[in-house]
């Protein structure tokens, strides 16, 4: 699993994050239906901050929890932020 950002078409930044097999390939199993703009395998967090719309937002890291859950850390908006 890696985690970073990723530029939508509109020109916003968004956290990124992307889950792979133990061979290297994507694992198009995780996030099948897909975001609008993603593609299996991969998905994307914005976090649209009251005052601060959407803009910039900065994965910096991720943790995977014993139960699978996925936690992201990072910047949105100049402000801390949690997915």
């Amino acid at each position: 699993m890696i985690s970073g950002t990723t530029q939508a078409p509109n020109n916003n930044i968004y956290f990124a994050i992307a889950r792979f097999l133990p061979t290297g390939q994507l694992d198009t199993s995780f996030n099948q239906a897909g975001t609008p703009g993603t593609r299996p395998g991969t998905q994307y967090v914005n976090f649209n901050i009251a005052g601060g719309g959407a803009g910039y937002n900065e994965a910096k890291s991720v943790a995977l929890q014993p139960n699978g859950q996925i936690i992201l850390g990072g910047i949105a908006n100049s402000r801390f932020a949690v997915a």
